[in-house]
């Protein structure tokens, strides 16, 4: 095991802030090349069938070298993020769906989890500006706290779904009545409006554009053919 040692920060005393951020870029994403190294010759030594598959073993080693990316590194929020996956996963929606950082970082912040984000959470967030963009909920939206997810801007509780379809090689399917009971549930439920504090039944947002156009069916044809006009009228579907 090779041991780096850094020379103490005084014989850094002449290089600008900026000369030693490049300098730890640099370190880092030479750890972060001999690491990749390191994962491609173990991957080519070890092909025998009795070993795990060379996709685990590559996403074991990518996962391990994001932890030395700088961005993540130096976030002052870092520890507010599940792992560094998530870390990840939080950037890329923000670039894929032209989305507020802040926002999105308030509003995936999940108070029934310790105000940790995660995919899940980050999921929810991105669902809800999408609806707020789409006239879907009147906006600002702003995070509940612990049992609700979400208020619009009149006040209103919401709650937000998002299932997802597996992939063709995934071994689960897509399990509708877990979808159903989740949205019945949440139909049932009552809870105070932010502005008024009186109790109201909770509006369901509901955003099917992980799920295949089957299960996308499956839901639509329930929520259509079981559900009340009531109940109908509180739900918002992104399809």
């Amino acid at each position: 095991m090779t041991i780096i040692q850094l020379r103490p920060r005084k014989t850094l005393k002449n290089f600008t802030p900026f000369a030693e951020k490049e300098l730890m870029r640099i370190l880092i994403y030479t750890i972060f090349i001999q690491l990749l190294v390191s994962c491609s010759v173990f991957q080519a030594r070890d092909l025998s069938p009795r070993t795990p598959s060379s996709d685990v073993i590559s996403a074991d080693c990518l996962k391990a070298a994001k932890v030395f990316d700088l961005d993540y590194i130096t976030h002052p929020n870092r520890s507010q993020f599940k792992d560094v996956d998530h870390f990840f996963y939080f950037y890329e929606t923000v670039q894929k769906y032209k989305i507020d950082e802040y926002r999105l970082f308030t509003l995936a912040a999940d108070p029934d989890h310790n105000n940790f984000i995660s995919i899940k959470s980050i999921r929810e967030a991105q669902s809800v500006l999408i609806a707020e963009r789409k006239d879907y909920m009147p906006g600002p939206i702003i995070r509940g706290p612990e049992e609700i997810d979400f208020y619009d801007n009149l006040g209103r509780p919401w709650d937000v779904k998002t299932p997802i379809s597996p992939g063709d090689y995934d071994s689960w399917l897509f399990d509708i009545e877990k979808v159903k009971k989740s949205i019945r549930h949440q139909l049932g439920q009552t809870y105070a409006n932010f502005r008024t504090q009186e109790e109201e039944p909770v509006r369901v947002l509901i955003d099917l554009r992980k799920t295949k156009i089957v299960d996308r069916h499956k839901v639509n044809g329930w929520i259509y053919g079981s559900l009340s006009p009531e109940e109908i009228s509180r739900i918002e579907i992104i399809q």
